[in-house]
């Protein structure tokens, strides 16, 4: 994964998608002047599904909810 040296990453891993796929499909945005990479909806839904966690896979089902009531 090739990164800027502006660029800070606080993601480190996750289960179910490889960084480089989410940072290929990811956004990029300025918050308050700073350059941040938001990951795709797509994405943070395989990554919350792929975690397993209780509370993950509610979080997985709300925001496909969610994205198909727009």
């Amino acid at each position: 994964m090739q990164l800027s040296d502006d660029m800070k990453v606080l993601l480190t891993s996750v289960v179910g998608v490889e960084n480089d796929e989410i940072f290929a499909g990811s956004r990029r945005v300025e918050i308050d002047g700073i350059p941040v990479s938001i990951i795709s909806l797509e994405d943070l839904v395989r990554v919350k599904r792929g975690s397993k966690r209780p509370c993950d896979l509610a979080d997985a089902d709300e925001l496909v909810k969610i994205n198909r009531s727009r």
